[in-house]
């Protein structure tokens, strides 16, 4: 089975965790790693945006305030969120 990589945290802190939605929420989360939103976070920079198989991917490097960094992969639905949270 291949390893998933949208969605995902593909490098640094919480590296090879799920990222997900809960519905309820306005904010997108790492699966046994916490909230990915403005309060936990420095900075963000897009560094790719790929159009795949007919969907957007977007690379995301994150800065969080405890100083480590995430790279992260997000798919057009959740780069939207992310970017939500992060107003």
């Amino acid at each position: 089975m291949a390893k998933r990589t949208i969605n995902y945290v593909l490098d640094g802190q919480y590296k090879n965790k799920e990222i997900y939605h809960f519905s309820e929420s306005n904010f997108i989360e790492i699966i046994g790693g916490g909230s990915i939103k403005k309060e936990h976070i420095i900075s963000y920079q897009v560094l790719d945006e790929n159009n795949k198989n007919s969907s957007k991917e977007y690379l995301v490097s994150i800065k969080w305030k405890s100083g480590d960094t995430s790279l992260i992969s997000l798919d057009n639905e959740y780069y939207n969120i992310f970017v939500v949270s992060m107003s």
